[in-house]
């Protein structure tokens, strides 16, 4: 409880005076009117610090969100959820697009390399054999030469 301002404990007059009698006569009967002086008083200061203490909490109360409020957060906070979740949802999907466009292109650049690869494989097959042929046909051709120069 905030702004409360502490009481001092203390006798008012009429008890002081029970009190100074009481020490004075020290009777039973001036015992009790002094007890009950007493007692009287502390009724009161209990009353006054409920009393206070009810207005501070009634204080707090008026700050407490009503249920009316809260829902209304409540609502407004899965909205704002709910929009978040959408928006996720869609920057997923525009991910998901370009991934699958940025796979096809892969795709299709990997086709077009190993069709590069086969035609310079089938380019390079034809040159070793023709290099092959041209080898053996030489070959055979210094053979020929040899075995004709040897023959005449």
């Amino acid at each position: 409880m905030q702004g409360n301002t502490m009481q001092k404990d203390y006798l008012s007059d009429g008890a002081k005076a029970l009190v100074a009698i009481f020490i004075k006569e020290q009777t039973e009967e001036s015992a009790i009117k002094m007890l009950n002086e007493i007692s009287r008083q502390n009724v009161l200061s209990s009353e006054n610090i409920k009393n206070i203490a009810i207005d501070e909490i009634r204080k707090e109360l008026w700050n407490l969100v009503t249920k009316d409020e809260f829902k209304a957060e409540i609502k407004a906070l899965r909205a704002e959820t709910l929009a978040t979740k959408n928006e996720l949802k869609a920057e997923i999907a525009e991910v998901k697009a370009e991934l699958k466009a940025e796979i096809a292109e892969a795709r299709t650049e990997l086709k077009e390399d190993i069709n590069k690869l086969k035609y310079q494989g089938i380019f390079w097959l034809m040159g070793t054999a023709v290099a092959t042929v041209v080898t053996i046909v030489g070959a055979v051709w210094v053979m020929l030469s040899f075995a004709l120069s040897n023959i005449a």
